[in-house]
């Protein structure tokens, strides 16, 4: 499973497949679609340029051709960068829009938008008081809202770690206990 190219010598095709899975996973748990020239510097980074550019997109050859793989129309969306998406990223997507389409007007709202203001303001009297600065972030607040006023069965609340999600959460489901 030796390659020769013309940078290096040869390299172990299995071992390039392997490290760039790890920067793939990597990105996977951020992202559903991630930018191939990212994934190949997060890899010569990690793997202290223990392979050359050429060499690493041999590999994501490689791992397109398993199936592991594929590339995006993404590209045509956002620009030029080249995207790669995973079949396991597509597929939870697919399955997860499917979940959110059948809940979709499913319930009744909890609340309406006076009681959840009012709540609003109450979540950003205690953090003053408690000296835990202004309550919600207008992103949390309107989380807070849709989850208290939706009728869709699921809703999707997504950003990155410690932004606050679980803090909002935590409000949601105080209010919801009473």
């Amino acid at each position: 499973h030796r390659i020769d190219t013309s940078e290096k010598g040869t390299y172990d095709k299995q071992a390039v497949c392997a490290d760039l899975m790890i920067s793939i996973d990597h990105f996977s748990q951020f992202e559903a679609a991630f930018k191939q020239h990212e994934v190949i510097a997060f890899t010569r980074e990690h793997t202290l340029g223990k392979y050359t550019a050429n060499e690493l997109d041999m590999g994501l050859n490689q791992l397109k051709t398993q199936g592991i793989i594929f590339d995006s129309n993404l590209t045509a969306i956002k620009g030029q960068a080249h995207y790669i998406v995973t079949h396991k990223a597509l597929e939870i997507e697919k399955n997860t829009l499917s979940l959110l389409q059948q809940g979709k007007g499913g319930v009744t709202a909890v609340y309406n938008e006076r009681q959840i203001h009012s709540q609003i303001a109450h979540v950003a009297e205690k953090a003053r008081v408690n000296g835990l600065g202004d309550g919600f972030t207008q992103g949390q607040a309107d989380a807070f809202q849709l989850a208290l006023s939706s009728s869709d069965q699921f809703i999707g609340v997504n950003g990155r770690a410690g932004t606050g999600k679980t803090f909002m959460q935590k409000e949601v489901k105080g209010m919801l206990e009473g």
